[in-house]
């Protein structure tokens, strides 16, 4: 069986078959390509049945993350690019949920 890191990368592939496809549709391929190869920011959604986006922040801030709310979702809280909440202690005690912002 080969290893996993010797396998070909299809995410190229994949994607090109994607602007291909919907491109067209859109009327402008070239942004619509952009716009595949941008990434989202990064958010975390507070568990409702745990904690409230406040205690959220605070956590984060005391964890090295700094957070700021977002006007639409009062779960939602906006990190830093390149952040990793997902090493987080906080996710893995399931305070928060993780999400790119769309």
């Amino acid at each position: 069986m080969p290893h996993r890191d010797s396998e070909p990368d299809r995410s190229a592939e994949a994607i090109g078959t994607v602007i291909d496809r919907y491109g067209p549709i859109t009327g402008d391929t070239a942004a619509f390509a952009g716009a595949l190869e941008k990434p989202l920011p990064i958010c975390v959604w507070a568990n409702p049945l745990r904690l409230d986006r406040d205690a959220l922040i605070r956590l984060l801030c005391e964890d090295g993350l700094a957070g700021e709310p977002v006007d639409w979702s009062e779960h939602a809280v906006r990190l830093p690019p390149d952040t990793r909440p997902g090493l987080s202690w906080l996710y893995r005690a399931g305070l928060m949920q993780v999400q790119e912002e769309a």
